[in-house]
């Protein structure tokens, strides 16, 4: 048995080196798609931790119009304070909400070194009992004088969801077509190798090689190119993230960008495996039914 391995390795190896221009081309082509599969599943977690944080925030910020009076402004207090969805209000006046829009992009300080607090409206941060009862608030006050806006984060969160989604469609359709590119490389580079062995592999059957004894070097070659491409996208992948990670500003979750998890790095492998056995079985199975 030991001698048999050598063999196949040998062997996988010799036809690896033999058509190098192949090799490369499959492996780049299972590295992308792999890699795009990688990208898809990130975005997910990521999107997943992003719209959790927010959810759990269960908060409406009600902005005030400038100008209005302190009677007004005791008003809608009273008015929210009085709800019984509503667990916590609390005044952001336009000075205190122009010192979080400094420290929320202190690193972008052009954002703010040409604004004043003026340009800020004054809002009350409401912490609600149940998130889906914002629109109790709306009702309330959606005709009242002094309220500019009143925001809340669904509708960020769906059209974060619905945008993810339509992404992760597109990714999935261009994952398909880069794993099916792959299975064609890997399946032609391995035709090549049995085409420079043909008559070896003749000579072979005629002394009674069986059909996986023939079969096995060539699919150990492509499942090395899939591994291959695989390792590449996990290299691309961890310097992606470490990347995007940081252009996020400190108050958006990252847990997600944080290394490769376990479980992309068990996806991809076996992606890569799967792809590089399914090219190469294609074209032993072609060549041995002839």
């Amino acid at each position: 048995m030991p001698i048999k391995v050598g063999y196949f390795v040998r062997e996988a190896t010799t036809n690896l080196r033999r058509n190098k221009l192949m090799t490369m081309a499959a492996i780049l082509t299972a590295a992308v798609s792999l890699l795009l599969l990688g990208g898809v599943l990130t975005l997910g977690a990521f999107v997943s931790s992003i719209t959790h944080q927010i959810e759990n925030q269960v908060e409406v910020s009600v902005f005030l119009n400038d100008g209005i009076t302190k009677a007004q402004q005791d008003d809608v207090r009273s008015t929210l304070t009085g709800l019984d969805v509503v667990k916590k209000v609390t005044f952001v006046s336009k000075d205190q909400a122009f010192q979080e829009f400094k420290s929320l992009y202190r690193d972008q300080p052009a954002l703010y070194e040409n604004i004043t607090p003026d340009v800020l409206p004054a809002s009350f941060r409401v912490e609600l009992t149940d998130p889906q009862r914002v629109d109790v608030i709306r009702s309330k006050l959606a005709k009242n004088p002094a309220v500019e806006e009143i925001a809340d984060q669904r509708a960020t969160v769906q059209r974060l969801v619905r945008f993810t989604g339509l992404l992760r469609t597109f990714s999935v359709v261009m994952i398909l077509v880069l794993l099916g590119a792959a299975i064609l490389l890997i399946s032609n580079q391995t035709q090549l190798a049995i085409y420079a062995r043909r008559r070896e592999i003749e000579i072979m059957k005629l002394v009674g090689a069986t059909n996986w004894f023939v079969r096995l070097p060539f699919m150990l070659e492509g499942i090395a190119t899939g591994v291959a491409g695989a390792a590449i996208a996990l290299v691309l992948l961890a310097v992606g993230k470490r990347v995007a990670r940081s252009q996020f500003p400190v108050w958006i979750p990252t847990t997600a960008l944080h290394g490769v998890a376990l479980s992309q790095i068990l996806w991809l492998v076996i992606l890569g495996i799967a792809v590089g056995a399914i090219g190469s079985a294609v074209a032993v199975r072609r060549f041995l039914d002839a």
